[in-house]
């Protein structure tokens, strides 16, 4: 059994933030710019624990900024549309939090759709996260 490799990890990762800094938002338009900003997003990630913090700034940037383009367009991907809309409130929330933006709205967006999906009463679920 091999173990974790995170000079491995790092360098794709590297490569990675490398293609979604190249990524065109024109190439995702009409209905996919927020689905590609959360894979944007997740390579940031990728990058930001593997230790490229720096390298994934600006990555983590463009994605929140794609991913609030996506909201005002009122963009809807895949089936069903309110599935997409949760996953991509979730993004925006990491992505502002990540960005120094404040976030709140966007993680009490997702709890909203979550506990909306899930039957759950959004604010006692807010509150209970919060806590």
């Amino acid at each position: 059994m091999s173990g974790f490799d995170m000079a491995d990890a790092r360098e794709r990762a590297r490569i990675s933030l490398a293609l979604e800094q190249d990524d065109r938002r024109e190439d995702h338009l009409p209905r996919s710019v927020g689905h590609a900003a959360t894979l944007m997003l997740d390579a940031a990630v990728k990058g930001w624990i593997t230790g490229l913090e720096d390298e994934a700034r600006p990555v983590v940037r463009r994605a929140r900024e794609w991913l609030e383009d996506s909201v005002a367009r009122g963009e809807d991907f895949g089936d069903p549309p309110e599935y997409f809309a949760l996953i991509r409130a979730h993004a925006l929330a990491i992505a502002c939090w990540m960005d120094g933006a404040p976030a709140d709205r966007w993680f009490r967006e997702t709890f909203r759709r979550r506990a909306k999906r899930f039957g759950a009463h959004h604010d006692e679920l807010a509150d209970y996260v919060r806590d």
